[in-house]
């Protein structure tokens, strides 16, 4: 008796193991875009969507891959469709404002940046995506909008919550050095933000920070340990951007402040 109802059991029991160990549409999607595959990326997606999976983050996840394809419009209108179906989602309005902030539409892309702050962002690392929300959002204020108290409001507000957040201390002490005020504290956050992770990024705005505050010499050195750390990125933005600014590093000696700095894009990993 007990024999004939193994083949029973077992089977059922494989078939289940096979359905929870199968990845699904989104896990595929997100692991190819992490690796860098983003046809596959797509694929998985859109494959996942003509099973029904209904999950939001299939329609993120191929955002993403489509972005980085180059296909622009195609990816916003992914991003445009996880909103409609998941208003609530936080991380669909900040990925939506990446995406109309790199196609020009300033306005919208600080309604969805100021909309996914009333949010829960119901995600691995909250925090991180909270932060990154209002760094875009401070930067497309001060450059794009004009407003430089608010965007700098907004930044002395995360800071004060966390005063080792690189992110912030990177940005905050950009625009700072930036408007000119408290340059000498633009220059603590700078040296804090190399100091916590030394990377083409910070030791570019700890060279800003020295420059403005006239460490011409200290600006040059600094610029060209930024331009090396850039060396080993791939060909292409960002490399080029911080290759190009070795130009900048020599003008240190005879002006005080950079150009305004290209638009850095964050993306949800």
């Amino acid at each position: 008796m007990i024999r004939k109802l193994l083949p029973c059991l077992v089977i059922p029991a494989l078939s289940f193991f096979s359905a929870c160990t199968t990845p699904s549409g989104k896990e595929l999607a997100s692991r190819y875009n992490a690796e860098g595959n983003y046809d596959a990326a797509a694929r998985a997606a859109t494959e996942g969507m003509e099973k029904g999976e209904k999950d939001p983050w299939l329609y993120l996840q191929r955002a993403q891959a489509y972005y980085q394809q180059g296909r622009q419009k195609e990816a916003l209108a992914d991003a445009d469709t996880a909103v409609k179906n998941e208003p609530e989602l936080a991380a669909a309005r900040l990925i939506r404002g990446m995406l109309r902030e790199q196609s020009g539409d300033y306005d919208g892309a600080i309604a969805d940046y100021q909309s996914a702050l009333k949010l829960s962002f119901e995600m691995k690392n909250p925090d991180l995506a909270q932060t990154r929300t209002i760094c875009a959002l401070a930067r497309l204020l001060y450059y794009k909008k004009n407003q430089q108290q608010p965007a700098l409001s907004l930044l002395d507000d995360r800071y004060k919550l966390n005063t080792r957040d690189v992110r912030v201390l990177d940005t905050y002490s950009w625009l700072l050095a930036h408007a000119g005020k408290d340059t000498d504290k633009a220059l603590v956050m700078a040296e804090s933000a190399a100091e916590f992770y030394p990377s083409a990024v910070t030791l570019e705005t700890l060279a800003y920070a020295q420059a403005v505050n006239g460490k011409w010499q200290d600006a040059v050195r600094t610029q060209e340990n930024a331009i090396r750390h850039a060396a080993g990125l791939p060909q292409g933005e960002p490399y080029d951007s911080y290759r190009n600014t070795l130009v900048n590093a020599l003008r240190f000696y005879r002006i005080s402040r950079l150009p305004q700095p290209a638009e850095r894009l964050l993306w949800i990993q």
